[in-house]
């Protein structure tokens, strides 16, 4: 808890919640923050490399590692794994949700189920975990297979 919303929450301050807004532009910019230093990083990083390259004259002995689309290549491939990671987890994410709000239609709809006297559809929940796992996962599952 570092923005300001925390912080008047740790001094057990009254009318802490009018601050939730400003503590999200901190969130906010903190973010856009840690974006802009990524990609700064990552364009120095490919500044040296080609530099060194230049400097070691790489160029002369690998026609094709200074090459532009073997950059754009590199720099493609090595982002390829986060955009995986993100659909699987996104997919992971809507079907929790799913299979929460069935867990809680169960719970309303079939009485004793609270009380252990009922038995909760089992099927069901399988079956929301298997549709979205097959739905949900064919673009990631494509990306690894295709992208190489």
């Amino acid at each position: 808890m570092d923005n300001a919303l925390g912080i008047a929450n740790m001094a057990n301050a009254k009318n802490a919640a009018s601050l939730e807004e400003l503590d999200a532009v901190g969130n906010t910019t903190k973010a856009y923050t840690k974006a802009f230093a990524t990609a700064s990083a990552t364009v120095s990083t490919f500044v040296i490399f080609i530099t060194y390259g230049e400097m070691v004259k790489l160029y002369e002995i690998s026609q094709g590692v200074l090459n532009p689309v073997f950059m754009a290549g590199l720099l493609l491939g090595a982002s390829l794994p986060f955009v995986f990671s993100s659909m699987a987890i996104a997919a992971t994410g809507k079907t929790a949700y799913q299979m929460v709000d069935e867990v809680r239609r169960q719970f309303k709809e079939i009485p004793g189920l609270i009380e252990g006297k009922a038995k909760p559809d089992y099927a069901r929940c399988v079956d929301i975990a298997t549709k979205n796992a097959l739905k949900r996962m064919m673009i990631p599952g494509l990306l690894g297979v295709a992208s190489p």
